[in-house]
């Protein structure tokens, strides 16, 4: 993952190494976020592969990318030498999704927060933590708003390849949990009246 952030930045460069860091930061944290909803997808498969339970992978993933999430920003208000970066806007339409990153970042932690009080909320933790996938959406669409590197042509196609797949995930994931739900009891028709 960091080495996809540094090539993208090799690709697109900007001048000051705060702009690389807040830039790397944030493809970092996309990529991490998108590989922890994918490994949602795959759960023995993920398993096999690393030798480690599902959750361990996950977590790994989901930590490194909230760290590089809650990183970027702080970083781009130091380069501004302001903390207007973490107040979300919503001027306008178009001024939300501009950066659409901030609002996405209060669903990460709602749902990092679901995810960590799983044990408390039984089965409820889950609708929480499905928020990701909006967030995620979000997140593409800020990206492709404002990001530098994906003003790249080859790089916004990728970008919402990877929200169509997400997108996939989250139906599947959906369909395999209702498919797996046992069917209600058909209630049993009343006794007819005896003569």
């Amino acid at each position: 993952v960091v080495a996809v952030a540094l090539l993208a930045q090799l690709a697109a460069p900007v001048p000051g190494w705060q702009y690389w860091l807040v830039r790397g930061l944030a493809l970092s944290a996309y990529l991490l976020v998108f590989l922890a909803t994918l490994s949602a997808a795959s759960l023995p498969a993920l398993a096999k592969a690393f030798g480690r339970p599902f959750v361990a992978v996950h977590h790994v993933a989901t930590v490194a990318a909230f760290a590089a999430m809650v990183a970027h920003p702080l970083a781009y208000a130091a380069a501004f030498g302001s903390l207007e970066p973490l107040v979300p806007r919503a001027a306008s339409l178009y001024d939300f999704f501009l950066w659409a990153g901030r609002p996405a970042l209060a669903l990460f932690l709602v749902a990092v927060l679901a995810g960590l009080l799983r044990l408390a909320f039984k089965k409820g933790w889950r609708y929480f933590h499905l928020v990701v996938y909006a967030a995620f959406l979000l997140v593409t669409v800020h990206a492709n708003l404002i990001g530098t590197t994906f003003a790249a042509l080859p790089a916004r196609i990728a970008s919402w390849v990877l929200a169509a797949v997400a997108t996939v995930v989250f139906v599947r994931k959906r369909l395999q949990r209702r498919a797996a739900r046992p069917a209600a009891p058909v209630p049993a028709a009343p006794a007819a009246p005896q003569a």
